[in-house]
């Protein structure tokens, strides 16, 4: 994700930069429920408690070099944690073509309902990189 605001108290210098979502909470206050997460910066600094309203969801760049990964997660539907490589970007459109590792099957999804996937690929994805 990336960090879309300077008001999380003291860590303005991370406007603007990536993290990982190590963990999502549900605050229930009054009638509204908000999401709230802990993030951890790409220099190891955690940030808890960023509400949900000031991360963005990151994608990575297209690229066919053997060297780029392109790793996404899906966050929704039937597809949903699926992990699988990011073949274009239709920015017009809003979405994305992926080719999910598991079965080699292209889909096409709203590019709301995936992500860059940093971590490790499960046995059964090949990563075919």
């Amino acid at each position: 994700v990336r960090l879309v605001t300077k008001k999380i108290s003291k860590r303005s210098q991370y406007y603007l930069q990536k993290g990982i979502v190590l963990d999502v909470n549900y605050d229930k206050k009054a009638s509204s429920e908000t999401k709230t997460a802990v993030i951890q910066m790409l220099d190891g600094q955690l940030i808890e408690h960023v509400p949900e309203k000031y991360l963005e969801t990151v994608l990575p760049k297209v690229s066919t070099t053997t060297t780029t990964t392109n790793h996404v997660i899906v966050l929704k539907g039937m597809h949903k944690f699926a992990k699988g490589k990011l073949l274009e970007k239709k920015l017009n459109d809003g979405q994305g073509i992926v080719q999910l590792y598991e079965d080699k099957n292209i889909i096409t999804l709203s590019l709301d309902d995936i992500a860059e996937w940093c971590g490790p690929l499960d046995d059964d994805d090949d990563g075919y990189h």
